[in-house]
């Protein structure tokens, strides 16, 4: 059964074939300040233990608040 959107044909079994098929993740190609880097996306996340450092500072008689996120290994 063909498929049809504002003149345009779909195929309905060609949508299935294409999900039943297993993707690899395609690399990021990265450019900075001339240098090419390449990185692959996860596919799964593990969670990091984090550490949240707050500091108060105090430069002529301003107070400022730094706070920084660490991962503990």
């Amino acid at each position: 059964m063909q498929l049809k959107y504002r003149g345009t044909s779909y195929d309905p079994n060609a949508l299935e074939a294409a999900n039943a098929s297993p993707c690899k993740p395609t690399p990021y190609i990265l450019h900075y300040r001339g240098a090419t880097y390449q990185a692959t996306p996860k596919s799964e996340t593990s969670a990091q233990p984090v550490q949240t450092i707050t500091r108060q500072l105090i430069y002529r008689g301003n107070t400022y608040s730094v706070t920084r996120t660490v991962e503990i290994s």
